[in-house]
Formats: C-alpha cells, structure tokens, sequence
C-alpha cells in the first residue's frame, strides 16, 4: 500500500504538534486538549483520504495495514491509560502519546516493527532518554561518599541472595508468560517487558495481598527448576538473568535512593500550592500520620513502600490539588502533622521528551537500540 501521500499529509501535523505542546508544557507546565483533539481528527482524515484516493486510482489497499494502524491506537489507548495509572506521567502527556500514535505512519516502524502496537517504538525512544537525563542528572548531583554509603549498605550477602530469588523464581514466570503470548504482541519480548513484570508483581504482594513474597518464591523457584531445568541450565537464561538482576537492583535501591535528595526540595507547609509534586507522602500509623518518601517513578513509590496504612494523598500524577492542600494545612496548624516542612520534586516537562522520542523513530525508523 503505497502511503507516500499520508506521510506527507501527517509530517507536518507532528511537527506542529510537536513544537507547540513541548513550548507550552515547558511555559505553562500543562498539555491542551485542544491540541490532542485537533491532532487525532486531523489523522484519521488524512488516513481516510489517503484511503479514498488510492480507491479512485484502483490502487490496491493493505486490510493488514488498517488493522495493524487502528490496532496500533487501541494499544496506545490502554499504555497511555495504564502509565497514567502507575503516576509515570499525567494524563495530558498519556493523551499526546495517542495522538504522536494516530499521527506516525506504520512505514516509519520498518526497523524495529512490534505487531499491533508499533508505537511502541515511540515509548522505548521516549523514556530511554528521560530515564538516561534523570541518571546523569543523579549521577552529578550526588557526592561520590553519598554513592559509596549506598552501595554499602547493598553489598550484603541477605540483600544480594533475596534479590536473586524473587528476580529467579518470578523473572522466570515472566519468560514463560512474555513467551507464550509473545508471538502475539512481540513488544513484550524484551528485559524491560520482565523488569516492568517483577514491578507489577512486588506492587501485588506488598500493597494488595500485604504479604511477603519469599516462601512464594522459593516454590516457584524449585518448581522452575524441575520444569524448566533445560531451559534454566543454558547460557541463554543466564544472560537474561544477570541482565535483569542489574538493572532490577540499580533502578530499584541505587537509582530511587539517589534521586530523591538530588531532585526533591523542602519548602514549608504553609507554602504548598495546588499543582506542586510532593516527594513526600503522609501515612496513617496508630491515630497519627508519620511521614514517607515517595520514589521519583510514581508507581515504583507504590511498590517500594513497604508500610502498611493509609496514606494522606493519592493519584498524584497531576500534582496536589486543593483538596490536598486544605487538608494537610489544616492538619499541620491542628497540630496532627508535626513537621514543618514537605520535599517537592524539581518537575521535568515531559512533552519535549515525547516529541524526541518521536523524532528519533522517525529519523531511525526503529528504536534506539538500533544506535
């Protein structure tokens, strides 16, 4: 299906979209619906007359590339949804994601094509590079003797031995199920895919069952060894295994702990403004609030955070809202939240991010990795 005439029609659309919701989220720290709204009806008419003009030149159309391109979408609408919810952006920045999506041609996806969700290419090229600018940024901000005290305090037989099981026992879980239907949505057969999983898994024992997962992992762990023994043995598993073991620890204790003295501020409480994020939350522990640091990553902040109770904010991907404010200053002059002070993260626009990440799966026609 030729489709020279749609990338015509949309490169300029994101372009333009591109360079007014990356100006205004840095300028006003928000993304306008209008811009969104303007950017998927503008999409789906360039697709249907590209549609309607091959028709008229008895052109042959591509029923694989409408279904992947709408396929593309859903899948888009569900991430977007899903990240919201996990408090790794907000939803203007999930919005922009499925207008970026209805935007790009699929022929731009030709080195690095995941079947039905090709823009997945545009969130590997997105967040790489904001996780890269936050490490850098973390990296130089901290003091080689902060670094060292951190590494330390890891290198600890206990520490090193439970990490290994839990990465073991449910890393392995995570290959069977990526495995099984990874011939189906090919975007989930990658390491970040398992990393996300034992995430999401740590999310489930801690904040839902409230139960430890060590006795869990040792019997999954002996079952993947008698079920799997071939597979487990082989230089191929061990591979993945280290690759995980690494990144799982460093983002989980190395990196979050770092980030938070570099990229969180204290100011007082009865200076908090609506729209401000908190790097610190408040937890209810027998009749008074205690206070606790929230991971730089919102949904990790979640997994993290091993106490049990009710927390005085939540769903703050968009910031403190009025509500939140009111109540925490009315606690603190009632003499219930006894600190004066409350640590605000040093926000990022996120919209310059997402229109990078586009231009490089234009530029590359893949993802970065290719690089």
């Amino acid at each position: 299906m030729p489709l020279d005439m749609l990338a015509l029609l949309l490169l300029p659309a994101i372009f333009l979209l591109g360079a007014i919701t990356s100006y205004e989220d840095i300028k006003q720290g928000k993304i306008k619906n209008k811009w969104v709204v303007f950017a998927l009806l503008y999409s789906f008419a360039a697709f249907f007359i590209s549609i309607a003009a091959l028709s008229l030149q008895n052109q042959p159309i591509s029923q694989n590339y409408v279904m992947q391109y709408f396929s593309n979408i859903l899948f888009a609408l569900l991430a977007g949804i899903i990240i919201w919810l996990a408090n790794l952006w907000s939803a203007g920045d999930a919005k922009l994601f499925l207008a970026y999506a209805a935007l790009v041609p699929l022929t731009f996806y030709s080195h690095s094509y995941f079947d039905y969700f090709p823009s997945f290419v545009i969130m590997i090229n997105t967040f790489v590079p904001f996780f890269a600018y936050y490490f850098l940024r973390t990296l130089f901000g901290t003091t080689s003797r902060q670094k060292y005290s951190l590494l330390k305090s890891m290198a600890n037989a206990k520490f090193i031995f439970s990490n290994m099981l839990f990465i073991f026992a449910f890393g392995w879980l995570g290959s069977v199920i990526f495995g099984q239907i990874g011939s189906y949505f090919s975007f989930l057969n990658n390491v970040f895919a398992t990393i996300f999983f034992l995430f999401l898994v740590l999310f489930i024992f801690r904040r839902i069952l409230k139960i430890e997962n060590r006795n869990v992992s040792i019997v999954l762990a002996i079952v993947a060894v008698l079920y799997d023994y071939q597979n487990i043995f082989s230089i191929e598993f061990l591979q993945h295994f280290i690759a995980i073991f690494f990144l799982f620890v460093f983002i989980r204790y190395f990196i979050l702990n770092l980030t938070f003295e570099v990229l969180s501020y204290p100011i007082y409480i009865e200076n908090l403004k609506p729209g401000m994020a908190v790097a610190e939350n408040f937890l209810m522990d027998k009749g008074r609030y205690e206070k606790r640091r929230i991971a730089p990553m919102g949904f990790l902040s979640a997994v993290i955070e091993r106490s049990e109770g009710k927390f005085l904010f939540s769903g703050l991907s968009e910031g403190l809202t009025k509500d939140d404010v009111k109540k925490i200053k009315n606690l603190h002059s009632q003499g219930i939240i006894k600190g004066h002070t409350i640590r605000i993260l040093q926000t990022v626009p996120f919209a310059p991010f997402i229109f990078f990440g586009v231009l490089l799966t234009l530029i590359l026609k893949g993802s970065i990795f290719l690089l």
